[in-house]
C-alpha cells in the first residue's frame, strides 16, 4: 500500500503489522514512538549503501587516494542525523551482525586528518573537481550526498553534485562517466551477495575495477563447501576491501517495522529476512 497510509493505518487499527516490503516511512518514525497500542522496532538488516569510485580514472588508481576518501567520510553523522540512529556504519558489505563479519575491521575509519595526509602523500591535485552522481528518489541517500560532499571538502576534495533519476545514473556509471556515485544493495545472509560488484568488465562493475584479484578471492570463498573453510577467505576479502577501497561502504539502515500490541511474542526481528 501507499507509504503515506501506513502509519495512519496502524493508528486507526486498519493495519495490524508492517512488513519489510511496506516498512514505516522514516519521516514518520519519530511520530509513532510513543503512540499507545503501537510497538515500533528498528530491525537489523543485511542491506548496505555505498559510494562507487571510478577506478578507471588515472587519479583513482592509487589505493591511498581511495582509502583517504573512505577516511574522510563521517558515517556516524549520516546514521545519527539522517537515520535517527536506526542503522550502523558500514566498513564493508557485511554488517556487524553477519555470521561472516570480520571483527578486525570493525573500527570506524573516520579520520579526516589522516585522510588529508594520505592525499598529500599520494600527490592528489586539490584543484581537481569531481563529478558526484546522486540518484533521486531516496531521501536519505540524497541528503547523505550533501554530508559526504561537506566531508570531502573538509579534506580539500572538491565535488560537484549531479542529481539524476536512477536509470540515468546506472547507465552513466556503466559507461564510466563521472567520478563518484551512490548506490545500495539488499544484502543477504549469503556473504557472496556483493561479489558481482568486484567483477571485471561486467555491467555490475560500477567502480570499473581493473584487477580480478578481489573477485577471484570472493569466488574461491564461495566455492568452499563449509563455513569453517569459507570464513578465513571471507575474512581476508573484507580486509582487502578496506585496503583497496574500490567502493566506500557507508551504512546499513535498519528496517523500520511496527505492529499493534494485540500480538504477543511476535518475532518481528525475523520478518525482514523472510
Amino acid at each position: 500500500r501507499d507509504a503515506a497510509s501506513i502509519v495512519p493505518g496502524l493508528m486507526s487499527g486498519e493495519i495490524d503489522l508492517t512488513s519489510a516490503q511496506g516498512e514505516v516511512p522514516l519521516d514518520d518514525w519519530t511520530l509513532i514512538q510513543d503512540v499507545d497500542g503501537i510497538k515500533p522496532a528498528g530491525v537489523q538488516s543485511y542491506g548496505y549503501q555505498y559510494m562507487t569510485i571510478n577506478c578507471s580514472k588515472e587519479y583513482f588508481k592509487d589505493a591511498r587516494v581511495r582509502r583517504a576518501f573512505s577516511m574522510a567520510i563521517n558515517r556516524k553523522n549520516i546514521v545519527d542525523q539522517l537515520l535517527f540512529g536506526e542503522g550502523v556504519i558500514a566498513v564493508g558489505p557485511l554488517p556487524p551482525h553477519h555470521p561472516y563479519f570480520n571483527e578486525k575491521i570493525k573500527d570506524d575509519p573516520y579520520d579526516p586528518e589522516a585522510a588529508k595526509a594520505l592525499l598529500k602523500e599520494a600527490g592528489w591535485d586539490f584543484n581537481r573537481e569531481l563529478e558526484f552522481y546522486v540518484p533521486t528518489g531516496n531521501k536519505v541517500r540524497e541528503k547523505s550526498a550533501i554530508l559526504i560532499q561537506q566531508d570531502l571538502a573538509a579534506v580539500g576534495v572538491k565535488t560537484k553534485l549531479q542529481f539524476m533519476d536512477f536509470t540515468t545514473q546506472i547507465n552513466n556509471l556503466r559507461e564510466s562517466k563521472g567520478d563518484l556515485g551512490l548506490l545500495g544493495g539488499a544484502g543477504s545472509v549469503d556473504p557472496d551477495d556483493a561479489r558481482v560488484l568486484l567483477s571485471v568488465g561486467t555491467p555490475m562493475s560500477f567502480s570499473h575495477i581493473q584487477d580480478s584479484a578481489l573477485f577471484d578471492l570472493a569466488t574461491e570463498a564461495r566455492n568452499k563447501p563449509t563455513y569453517e573453510q569459507r570464513k578465513p577467505l571471507y575474512y581476508e576479502l573484507q580486509e582487502k576491501l578496506v585496503e583497496e577501497s574500490p567502493y566506500i561502504w557507508l551504512y546499513h539502515a535498519n528496517v523500520l517495522m511496527a505492529h499493534r500490541d494485540i500480538f504477543d511474542n511476535l518475532p518481528i526481528e525475523d520478518f525482514p529476512n523472510l
